[in-house]
């Protein structure tokens, strides 16, 4: 893979960035054909038990993914009532300014 970042920088960091956000999919396209059973009960049971973990794993990144947000969301409403308690004291200085002159 070092060559591909070599030479294609924007696509290796793509892939390495969609292999980190969903670790299900590189481990779905290789299941399920490599296996001698063929459909037997074996191989059904085992991606459906590989389906439940990447489902759970996309869950658990979609719950910290909006924990993020959510915080992300209160700081940004702090920052809102920093700024617009910044506004008020500069508007009662010019104000002040006003007034003396």
């Amino acid at each position: 893979l070092y060559w591909l970042y070599k030479f294609k920088p924007k696509v290796a960091m793509s892939l390495f960035r969609s292999v980190r956000i969903l670790p299900g999919l590189c481990a779905r396209s290789m299941s399920g054909h490599v296996s001698d059973n063929k459909g037997g009960a074996f191989d059904k049971r085992e991606r459906a038990q590989e389906e439940v973990y990447f489902r759970r794993i996309a869950e658990e990144q979609i719950k910290a993914m909006r924990e993020h947000l959510h915080d992300e969301i209160d700081h940004h409403e702090k920052q809102i009532k920093h700024h617009e308690d910044a506004i008020k004291r500069h508007k009662e200085r010019i104000s002040e300014e006003k007034g003396k002159k």
